[in-house]
C-alpha cells in the first residue's frame, strides 16, 4: 500500500515568537521596502502573533521572505 507523501512541517509559528523574533523586527525595520509595505502594520501583525491574539505566521513569513 502506497502512502500519500507528507510535507515536512516547519514550526515557523513558534520560531517567530522566539528564535526569529529579533531577526524579524530588524528585517522589517531595515528592509528598503517602505514604498511597498506599511511597516507599522507589519509590526502590528508580528506583535499580535507574539501576544497570541492571532496566528499571522503565514502572512508574516511571506512578507519576511519577500523583504529578504
Amino acid at each position: 500500500m502506497k502512502q500519500k507523501e507528507v510535507g515536512f512541517p516547519v514550526p515557523i509559528r513558534h520560531w517567530l515568537k522566539d528564535e526569529l523574533y529579533d531577526w524579524s523586527v530588524r528585517l522589517i525595520q531595515e528592509s528598503p521596502t517602505d514604498y511597498l509595505f506599511n511597516k507599522a502594520q507589519i509590526m502590528k501583525l508580528l506583535e499580535n502573533h507574539v501576544n497570541n491574539k492571532a496566528d499571522t505566521s503565514r502572512k508574516l513569513w511571506t512578507i519576511l521572505t519577500f523583504m529578504i
